[in-house]
């Protein structure tokens, strides 16, 4: 997330889930509420490198399909993210280092409207 200072930092955000009925004899399931994107990207890392501090090109969200990354603020905390594991970019002004820990990675961008609620 970006900072306000111009810096960017990591925090944890939970999505939202609610139970959907997807009909008879279907058990039901847990899901977010469907959202509009302006794109999907799908990007392959094949080498274990490191990413120097960028900003996050637009508002998204990174799901890591395989391997593992880290990700470090402009105040030095790190996360790693792994298999499964989502992440909101939203430091668009501030800047993040990405560490490919485990490759090939395989991330998934999907970038959000302009204007359009992150979560919560």
């Amino acid at each position: 997330m970006n900072d306000g200072d111009g810096g960017s930092r990591l925090t944890t955000v939970a999505l939202e889930q609610h139970e959907t009925d997807l009909g008879p004899g279907v058990a039901p399931m847990l899901s977010t509420t469907p959202s509009e994107v302006v794109s999907i990207q799908f990007i392959d890392l094949l080498a274990g490198i490191t990413i120097p501090a960028h900003p996050a090109p637009a508002r998204q969200f990174v799901v890591v399909l395989r391997g593992t990354i880290e990700a470090e603020d402009t105040a030095g905390e790190t996360r790693r993210l792994g298999p499964g594991d989502v992440a909101f970019a939203a430091d668009i002004k501030g800047g993040h280092i990405t560490r490919i820990v485990q490759h090939p990675a395989r991330l998934m961008f999907v970038v959000l409207p302009d204007g359009a609620p992150g979560p919560a």
